[in-house]
């Protein structure tokens, strides 16, 4: 999710991210590593003047930028079905569930889900944060096949 920076009175105030931004973005975590959200964070305040937190550089990556996020198909209410299933045999363990029965979508990915199980939201696809995101989503979908990803 697009972060925040901090105003003249310490209040996060949100800040978009610029395409240019996200390029740059997505180049400083190829050549850093995916686990490295510290310095990503440190180099992408060189670049945009104030500093994010290396948590919100972490999901922005994980739910949206990285390979395997932008080519996950779309979650369904079957998907939910089977997670909410493996959490009552295996627990919550985000990491263990993508890399056993989720190989398609990222640790982080699970983690929105399992935060949504048993609420309105729990069949909404981890990378939207309403049902009017859908539409938009299957776009962005379309356009990684499109581009190879």
């Amino acid at each position: 999710h697009d972060s925040d920076a901090l105003n003249s009175s310490n209040r996060r105030t949100r800040v978009p991210m610029t395409d240019e931004w996200r390029q740059q973005f997505v180049e400083i975590v190829r050549r850093l590593g995916e686990h490295s959200w510290g310095q990503v964070s440190d180099e992408m305040a060189k670049i945009i003047g104030f500093r994010r937190l290396p948590s919100d550089y972490a999901v922005l990556w994980s739910l949206h930028l990285c390979p395997k996020a932008q080519t996950a198909p779309e979650w369904t209410p079957k998907h939910t079905r089977e997670l909410d299933r493996l959490v009552k045999i295996h627990g919550k363990d985000s990491v263990f569930l993508a890399y056993q029965f989720f190989r398609q979508y990222t640790p982080g990915m699970l983690q929105v889900m399992l935060r949504r199980l048993g609420t309105k939201d729990e069949a909404l696809d981890p990378r939207i944060f309403s049902p009017n995101g859908i539409p938009a989503l299957r776009q962005r979908l379309a356009n990684a096949q499109k581009i190879g990803f």
